[in-house]
């Protein structure tokens, strides 16, 4: 796609090709940004993922030569409407196959969306929602009222006012995976994927944030909440009710303990409690202190 294809002729200053708009969580070729700080400026021109820019005429003559620009007197706005279009006249399709395997036992209650990928073996029960550009693995069981492909809430503002914003993004279900009753996995609202690793259980009630990334063989418990583009390491317990914030890293074979809120990074083999969360043996010796 080329600006001209979108923009008036008039506000184009340099034209390119691009094919998806930016995101600072995934890296993709020939991508659309928008800049209306100085900050993000610098860092714009270094990123050779970034094709094509949005401004103003104040950062026109300090983008690097190589890049598309559009003069625009709101930039930001300007980006999610054409993310926008992108999404809603199908301009950028994440999974590009439809595909269902013979083998797959799928409820006739179950909805089943566009763009999704059921492999062999799957079992996705009643008044499960696959929603589009999911992929799902072999040996997988979705059970009744999960939700894949939820939308996850991006509160973006212009002009002091919330803005709506289309949902590019998908979610990739590894094999032999348990996504249980209720449970809900958000997709990103940029194209690329929330994942769940191989051999992992989402129990009941569980939600995962848009864009999250969850390893293999990893446990999230009855209700945790994990917050949007979290990574969650291989061998990891989420105990039941856990939160974790947005873009926390829980390492390798670490546990999150019952209850806990999760606001810093988890090393490996670190075993957590309390809110906020902090060494599980810490925690203990704190709480004897108070029931003494």
């Amino acid at each position: 796609m080329k600006l001209s294809d979108f923009f008036d002729q008039q506000l184009i200053v340099r034209d390119n090709e691009f094919n998806v708009t930016y995101s600072q969580y995934f890296e993709a070729e020939k991508c659309i940004a928008y800049v209306d700080n100085i900050e993000f400026l610098n860092k714009l021109n270094l990123n050779k993922n970034i094709s094509v820019v949005l401004t103003s005429k104040e950062f026109i003559n300090l983008i690097s030569d190589e890049k598309g620009i559009v003069l625009c007197e709101k930039p930001k706005e300007e980006f999610f409407k054409l993310h926008n279009k992108l999404a809603l006249e199908k301009k950028f399709n994440l999974v590009n196959e439809h595909f269902i395997h013979e083998s797959a036992k799928i409820a006739p209650t179950a909805i089943i969306g566009n763009n999704v990928q059921i492999g062999a073996n799957v079992y996705i029960c009643d008044y499960a929602i696959i929603k589009d550009n999911t992929i799902i693995g072999n040996n997988t069981r979705i059970e009744s009222n999960a939700i894949i492909g939820a939308d996850g809430m991006q509160t973006s503002y212009i002009e002091d006012k919330s803005f709506f914003i289309e949902h590019l993004g998908g979610v990739k279900i590894g094999n032999y995976c348990h996504i249980y009753e209720g449970a809900i996995i958000q997709k990103p609202y940029q194209a690329y994927f929330t994942e769940i690793g191989n051999y992992s259980k989402i129990s009941v009630y569980v939600n995962v944030g848009h864009g999250s990334k969850i390893g293999e063989n990893t446990v999230l418990a009855g209700g945790a909440q994990i917050s949007g583009n979290s990574k969650i390491g291989n061998n990891v317990w989420i105990g039941p009710s856990v939160t974790i914030a947005d873009s926390i890293i829980v390492g390798d074979n670490a546990k999150v303990r019952i209850g806990s809120v999760v606001i810093k990074n988890v090393k490996d083999s670190e075993d957590i409690s309390g809110n906020f969360a902090v060494s599980h043996n810490s925690n203990l010796k704190n709480y004897l202190k108070l029931i003494r």
